[in-house]
């Protein structure tokens, strides 16, 4: 005779030691992410870095967000604003993301 003993995903995402492995994890990112920032001079205000937290998406997961309203153009870029008016001449974003993956 045997026994089985099916153990899914969702338990072990549920597991204490897992969940604080999860949130450890999202911290590291949020440091990669404001180190690399501060690598590339994007601090003249401090407001994109004192915006990106971590926070609780769920029972399992956690967001690391950056939540200044410049936050998606700084990232992949955007045209030059002069005066008011949007121009021709394209800023390239400064790709963060994409390095500290």
């Amino acid at each position: 005779m045997s026994y089985e003993l099916y153990i899914d995903d969702e338990y072990v995402a549920g597991m204490p030691v897992v969940n604080q492995a999860v949130r450890a994890t999202a911290e590291e990112f949020k440091a990669k992410w404001i180190a690399a920032a501060v690598a590339g001079g994007h601090v003249d205000s401090g407001n994109f870095i004192g915006s990106i937290n971590v926070r609780r998406a769920n029972d399992k997961d956690y967001w690391v967000s950056a939540t200044a309203g410049y936050s998606v153009p700084l990232e992949f870029g955007h045209f030059k604003v002069l005066w008011g008016r949007e121009t021709s001449e394209r800023v390239e974003g400064i790709h963060l993301l994409r390095e500290i993956l």
